[in-house]
């Protein structure tokens, strides 16, 4: 099965992924791919689907941008910190947008966590095992202090 949420028409018309690799499939107009494959002649025809064209609004340019380093909240930097520092949940808050309503909630957040920010902030020693464990390499030392500073105080 592959489902496409918006227009991707083909050389022959739309696309129709029970007709197999019949040939070249260009999507011009896709918001959205669903793939759930039951045969190899449908992953065939996905490769052919040509993405190249494809272009951002300026809004999801912004979003994209905006996102840019963000935590991928993979969980990989869970319990890597020597020093105890819940480097995920630190992590986790820190992607939450500043801005009112959501400041509030990360201070809940940080709050439930029940650990000081100052015993996180003394105790975050600036080794980069976080760093390590992080694929996106945003974990790290100067985050989790800046983070932890900016919820601190917002707990205060």
């Amino acid at each position: 099965m592959f489902c496409v949420l918006g227009s991707v028409p083909s050389a022959g018309g739309p696309l129709d992924t029970n007709a197999g690799a019949a040939g070249p499939v260009t999507a011009r107009v896709a918001d959205t791919a669903l793939t759930s494959f039951t045969n190899f002649a449908q992953l065939e025809t996905l490769e052919q689907v040509d993405l190249s064209t494809l272009t951002m609004t300026p809004a999801q340019e912004a979003l994209a941008a905006a996102c840019a380093g963000a935590c991928l909240m993979c969980g990989r930097c869970a319990n890597s910190c020597p020093a105890g520092v819940p480097v995920s949940d630190v992590m986790r808050i820190a992607s939450y947008p500043d801005r009112p309503g959501w400041r509030e909630f990360a201070a809940d957040e940080f709050a439930d966590l029940g650990v000081d920010s100052g015993r996180i902030a003394a105790a975050c020693a600036g080794c980069t095992v976080c760093r390590g464990a992080c694929p996106a390499r945003h974990a790290d030392a100067d985050a989790v202090r800046q983070t932890v500073q900016r919820i601190g105080q917002a707990v205060a």
